[in-house]
């Protein structure tokens, strides 16, 4: 028993150092204002055609028209599936026994 308590407090102790360096390591509190100060910085170069090669030549495939930038909506679409406004007769259920009526 006493063996158990020890490896307990020993494992609680490790897990307590572990979380104190981690907190350590990146501090308690967090500057949201200067957070982009901690992430790295990446240059985007322009896309480079191997030498000997023609770079390719494209242009855009769907253009967008001058004038306006919208357009009038077209008719709607019915979203019903068909028969949804069928009415269906139920057969009456027959009845096996009926209440008497007593007064």
């Amino acid at each position: 028993m006493q063996l158990l308590s020890r490896g307990l407090f020993l494992s609680l102790v490790i897990l307590n150092l572990t979380a104190c360096s981690d907190l350590a390591a990146k501090g308690p509190f967090r500057n949201r204002e200067m957070d982009y100060t901690t992430q790295p910085v990446y240059n985007q170069y322009p896309l480079q055609t191997p030498a000997g090669l023609t770079p390719p030549q494209t242009s855009p495939t769907l253009v967008i028209p001058p004038g306006q930038n919208f357009y009038p909506a077209g008719p709607a679409t019915p979203m019903t599936p068909p028969g949804f406004n069928d009415v269906y007769a139920v057969p009456p259920v027959p009845v096996k026994y009926q209440a008497s009526t007593q007064s």
